[in-house]
């Protein structure tokens, strides 16, 4: 049987984290969720998600500068990062370590492809 994606969704919104919970577990995801970047960066201490989901704009630390944390603190793990915003800030979030970027909103299946890279990452 094929393991599935072991995924960290981080968004201060309660309705975008619980949207993307029942989207990715319809997928078939193992989804966990953090409400901010400092939860998020427990969450991982605790067990390291294959691909961390996160939003941009986030009270107390962005989802660039959790990227960046992620990135300084796991530096040999293959953790994959997708940033999302409703602001065109692609460049930014693969300067900062990302690995993708999705503009939001965004229709389900357009996330599935952006996870389907992280697929073989498992293998």
């Amino acid at each position: 049987m094929e393991k599935m994606l072991n995924i960290l969704v981080v968004d201060d919104n309660s309705s975008m984290r619980t949207l993307l919970q029942d989207i990715l577990h319809l997928f078939g995801f193992e989804v966990r969720l953090a409400e901010n970047g400092c939860e998020a960066l427990k969450k991982i201490s605790e067990k390291i998600p294959d691909v961390v989901i996160t939003d941009w704009q986030m009270p107390g630390m962005s989802g660039i500068e959790l990227i960046k944390k992620i990135k300084s603190s796991y530096p040999d793990s293959d953790i994959g990062i997708i940033l999302m915003s409703s602001e065109d800030i692609k460049k930014e979030a693969i300067e900062a370590g990302a690995d993708d970027f999705i503009h939001k909103p965004f229709h389900p299946h357009h996330l599935l492809t952006k996870l389907k890279k992280f697929t073989a990452l498992l293998d």
